[in-house]
């Protein structure tokens, strides 16, 4: 009797048994197909070095995982970048994986705290990791100078840039160069090579124009009388250096008291000019014996002149 009792009560464990594993099976499945942990690239760095934390999880392929959510700091390090989740499908599984570059700025002992994950409702935390920040008097070894910089190839854009006001100055200088050598010179030739023109036969044609304009035939003896002065002040100022163009009447009468010309010849010019000075308040008209003999009297006066002073040998009438 006590033997058949026995055997029931042990039938009965192993049926409660039995049904124990199969109720808690899938918590000890998932439990074992799910990781989640947290690692450093190195345990020790000197103040502001940089490293690399992986975060790294795996789980069924359907499960639902809440990523821990990171601000600006891990713990008591700063977060300088993130790489963001990087998500990978395998047959029954999934993985996810992110690395976060760190930095700390005080010397000593940091722990980077375990970082919580969800995983279909489920908390499991990472294991910490430990950090020890070193400054430069803790190093062993000696301090050694910083480097200079590398100079490094220049560009295409960085040789531009630098030489352009060289490469537009040349320009401009060639370009110059080559305009004074073909600069036109037509006109400087032209000037030079041009025949001076004797002030006697410059008056003479003058005089000649002036009789083929027939200014007093057409009514103008103002004006004609005003050119045949001019043609003989001009003569004076361009072949003897008298300057009588600009001047009054009275003012070339003294002019020509200075000079050596005949005083009957400079007596008969400036009866002219003052003649001339007259026929604008004239109110009788000129007749053309009047207008000849005005210009045999300039005629007279020019050759005269041309005479007397070109000739200074020859004896002059006072």
């Amino acid at each position: 009797m006590f033997v058949q009792t026995q055997h029931t009560l042990s039938y009965k464990i192993l049926c409660v048994a039995i049904w124990a594993s199969l109720l808690l099976s899938p918590y000890f499945v998932k439990a074992q197909s799910s990781t989640w942990n947290m690692s450093a690239d190195t345990s020790s760095i000197l103040i502001g070095e940089q490293i690399s934390v992986l975060l790294r999880a795996s789980a069924p392929s359907n499960s639902k995982i809440l990523w821990p959510d990171l601000l600006d700091t891990l713990s008591a390090a700063e977060i300088v970048k993130r790489s963001g989740v990087d998500t990978t499908f395998l047959d029954s599984e999934i993985l996810l994986e992110e690395r976060i570059t760190v930095t700390l700025w005080d010397s000593g002992y940091y722990v980077l705290e375990p970082l919580p994950l969800i995983i279909d409702g489920d908390t499991t935390f990472s294991d910490p990791v430990f950090l020890s920040v070193n400054s430069v008097a803790d190093l062993q070894e000696n301090p050694f100078d910083i480097k200079e910089p590398l100079d490094a190839p220049k560009t295409l854009g960085e040789w531009i840039q630098e030489l352009w006001p060289w490469v537009l100055a040349f320009l401009v200088l060639l370009f110059a160069v080559r305009w004074w050598r073909n600069r036109p010179k037509k006109n400087t030739e032209q000037v030079e090579k041009a025949p001076q023109i004797d002030p006697y036969e410059q008056a003479l044609n003058e005089l000649g124009q002036l009789l083929e304009n027939k200014l007093w035939q057409r009514g103008e003896v103002k004006e004609y009388f005003d050119q045949l002065t001019d043609i003989g002040r001009r003569y004076l100022e361009l072949g003897h250096q008298i300057p009588a163009l600009e001047r009054t009447t009275d003012e070339t009468a003294t002019l020509l008291k200075a000079t050596k010309i005949n005083s009957k010849v400079q007596a008969d010019f400036i009866a002219l000019m003052r003649e001339a000075d007259q026929v604008k308040f004239a109110k009788q008209k000129y007749r053309d014996e009047d207008c000849e003999r005005a210009y045999r009297r300039a005629k007279s006066f020019i050759d005269s002149v041309q005479a007397s002073l070109v000739n200074p040998t020859k004896p002059s009438e006072s």
